[in-house]
C-alpha cells in the first residue's frame, strides 16, 4: 500500500468516564457516529481507558493507558464492485455491524498484539455479505508522532484490511449469530 496522503480520523470510546466532569471533557461517539469509508484509509484511535485496582498493572502493560491509533482500510473483493455491492455495504444495517465486527478486532489486537491471526486471514460471514480480513506489519505506522492532549499516540505495530463481499441473502441471520471462518 502506498503512503498515507490522506486518511479520515475516526474516535473509538470504549469505556465509560469515571467521572462527569471527566464526561464533559471527552468527546463521546458511537458506532453510529461515524462509518467506515470503502477504499480509503482510515485511522482509527483508541482513547487511554482508565484502569484502577489490581487491573491497573495489565493495563499498563498492554497500553491501554496510553491512546492507540489503527490503520484500517476496507474495500471490496472486486476491483470494480457494482452498485448494489456498494449500496450493500453503505447499508445502515450492515454498516453498523461491519464497524462493530471491525472496532472489537481493532481492540482485540491492540489488547494482544501476538495473537492468533491466520496467516490467510478470516472471514466473518454476516447477514448479506461475507468480510474477510488481514492484518501486515504498518511500518509507516512506526514514523507517526502524534498526541492526543499532549499524550502520545502509540501506533499499533499491524494495520488491517477488510474486504467486503455482498453474498446478496439478506437472511435475517444478523451479527449475533454471524459465523467466523479461520
Amino acid at each position: 500500500m502506498p503512503p498515507l496522503r490522506s486518511a479520515s480520523i475516526r474516535l473509538c470510546p470504549l469505556s465509560p468516564p469515571s467521572s462527569m466532569k471527566e464526561e464533559e471533557e471527552n468527546v463521546q461517539l458511537s458506532t453510529n457516529d461515524y462509518r467506515l469509508p470503502l477504499g480509503k484509509p482510515t485511522l482509527v484511535f483508541f482513547p487511554p481507558q482508565a484502569r484502577t485496582g489490581p487491573t491497573k498493572a495489565k493495563a499498563a502493560k498492554r497500553k491501554l493507558e496510553e491512546p492507540v491509533v489503527v490503520q484500517v482500510m476496507m474495500d471490496t473483493v472486486s476491483r470494480s464492485p457494482t452498485r448494489e455491492e456498494v449500496a450493500a455495504y453503505y447499508d445502515s444495517d450492515t454498516q453498523e455491524e461491519i464497524t462493530a465486527v471491525v472496532e472489537t478486532i481493532l481492540f482485540d489486537n491492540v489488547l494482544n498484539p501476538h495473537g492468533y491471526t491466520p496467516a490467510k486471514g478470516f472471514e466473518i460471514e454476516g447477514n448479506g455479505y461475507i468480510l474477510r480480513g488481514f492484518k501486515e506489519d504498518w511500518k509507516w505506522g512506526r514514523r507517526l508522532l502524534l498526541e492526543w492532549g499532549g499524550t502520545r499516540v502509540n501506533p499499533c505495530a499491524d494495520k488491517w484490511t477488510f474486504r467486503f463481499k455482498w453474498t446478496g441473502n439478506g437472511a435475517s441471520k444478523g451479527l449475533a449469530e454471524s459465523e467466523v471462518v479461520m
